[in-house]
């Protein structure tokens, strides 16, 4: 009998105007010796599964597809920077941005879809942001820091990437971009 296979896989809506924050991310926290995230690896996850089973996948595409495709499209913004998860234990220099409605909305149904495909759904709470630096060296602020100015960003799509580990790296696989609807009168 086959061993069962897992990935390591997230839901996440792609920052496709990325290069408006790299400015901001540098001018922010400039002193800090970070490993700046590159553009088109910016995203904002909505669902991450680290022993998400292979078996599942074609299941869950469908059940993604019909249910988030049903999802307007919309926009967040940006405000504030600070460390993630917590100042205690700063893993990542982050941009931050409200919760919507549209947020909450997609964040269940990812949880819904790993309820309804039998696979182990993240329960850490919902802390929507975009990862602009890893790898801290140096002592981060303990406050956020407000943006010189709010960045508006469209929510379009979500895409389902693959996560291939390799040592302290990760290379990405986008496995899906599935559209959100268009929302009346845009």
């Amino acid at each position: 009998m086959e061993k069962p296979r897992f990935w390591r896989i997230f839901c996440a809506i792609p920052v496709d105007k990325a290069q408006c924050l790299l400015g901001a991310q540098q001018s922010l926290y400039s002193d800090a010796l970070w490993q700046w995230q590159a553009p088109e690896r910016m995203h904002l996850t909505l669902a991450f599964c680290a022993r998400f089973p292979e078996s599942s996948w074609q299941t869950s595409l469908k059940y993604l597809r019909r249910v988030l495709g049903t999802c307007p499209s919309d926009q967040l913004t940006l405000r504030t920077c600070g460390v993630f998860p917590h100042t205690d234990k700063p893993r990542c220099w982050v941009a931050y941005c409200a919760s919507t409605a549209t947020l909450k909305q997609l964040h269940a149904m990812c949880g819904a879809c790993a309820k309804a495909c039998d696979w182990p759904a993240d329960t850490r709470p919902f802390k929507p942001h975009v990862t602009l630096a890893t790898g801290l060296t140096s002592p981060p602020p303990k406050a956020l820091v407000q943006l010189p100015e709010p960045i508006q960003l469209p929510i379009k799509r979500v895409v389902i990437v693959r996560s291939h580990l390799k040592g302290h790296a990760s290379r990405y696989e986008t496995l899906a971009s599935i559209a959100l609807a268009e929302r009346e009168g845009h």
